[in-house]
């Protein structure tokens, strides 16, 4: 069992690095093709000093090589802009005033409380659905059902209606909680409906008639049983949700005029700063796979008789 486990462990980090490079790599030439280069938005600049810098940066060799010194500059966490030698690593993660006011700081924030908002009521309204079968539940049901409406479309709906009725929308509530809540609401929506087909399942299971045979009380059967069946699922694969919500924040943040790391990485974009792109996406992605890795372990820890291993 732990020899395989050890070999899950291996296979899982060497078929993620590849996948980092390979994530790396396609989004470094995909930015490649676009038409321009990061010295459009500095024409002032004398046509000698950006030959230099140009030959300096190695924007004259082969793309693949090219590729490589971006990626071994993203692996050594020295990114630099290529025109003003401003730290990229530095706008990301510091800023003029620290971490905690830094686009990445800000981003964090957000995909942490939709994670928690979005398992708590995810959790409690499935459950609740699923066995309170009653009137009130119905109505629950279908209220949940206007949830699956995509961020996108209710975000740009409510900050026009905040913006045409609050003045001041520099505050907590566009900055924080509007985000949040409409960043929440579609995993609301997905987790409830995976706690209600998982939990009737569960409860017109054998497993579940053998233990109300045995005259165990309902109370105890679906917290020590249906409950915890239910939400092994969810919570093996909260580190995954937690990392995708933050790669994603770009558009909410657009719409609320937030920067954080979404709106860097649009900024990034627009101004064809490559060794930033492929920063971020190397970032993300390393995230994504230890993401990967950890709700992995979480799972078989929780549910020994898996068939990953």
């Amino acid at each position: 069992m732990k020899k395989n486990f050890l070999f899950f462990i291996l296979k899982r980090i060497i078929i993620g690095f590849f996948g980092v490079v390979l994530a790396t790599f396609l989004s470094f030439f995909a930015i490649k093709i676009i038409p321009g280069d990061p010295f459009l938005t500095h024409k002032k600049l004398p046509i000698e000093t950006l030959k230099a810098i140009k030959e300096e940066k190695g924007y004259g060799k082969p793309l693949i090589v090219q590729f490589f010194l971006n990626f071994k500059n993203s692996l050594m966490f020295s990114c630099h802009s290529p025109v003003t030698g401003e730290s990229l690593i530095k706008l990301i993660f510091k800023k003029p005033h620290g971490f905690f006011s830094s686009p990445f700081f800000k981003s964090l924030i957000i995909s942490l409380l939709t994670v928690l908002i979005s398992l708590f009521f995810g959790i409690f309204l499935g459950s609740l659905i699923t066995v309170k079968k009653n009137k009130f539940s119905k109505i629950i049901d279908k209220i949940i059902t206007v949830f699956s409406v995509p961020s996108l479309i209710t975000a740009n709906i409510v900050s026009i209606f905040v913006r045409l009725y609050f003045k001041n929308d520099e505050g907590l509530l566009m900055n924080l909680f509007l985000p949040v809540i409409l960043f929440s609401l579609p995993k609301i929506y997905q987790i409830s409906q995976h706690i209600k087909e998982t939990m009737t399942e569960t409860l017109n299971s054998d497993h579940v008639k053998m233990l109300n045979l045995k005259g165990l009380s309902n109370k105890k059967i679906f917290f020590k049983h249906v409950l915890i069946i239910s939400i092994v699922p969810i919570v093996s694969r909260i580190f995954s949700l937690f990392v995708s919500l933050l790669a994603n924040t770009a558009f909410i943040e657009g719409i609320f005029s937030i920067s954080g790391i979404g709106t860097l990485m649009s900024g990034l974009i627009f101004k064809r700063e490559y060794e930033g792109i492929a920063f971020l996406v190397y970032f993300f992605s390393t995230m994504s796979i230890i993401a990967r890795l950890i709700d992995d372990i979480i799972f078989i820890y929780l549910n020994p008789k898996n068939d990953l291993l």
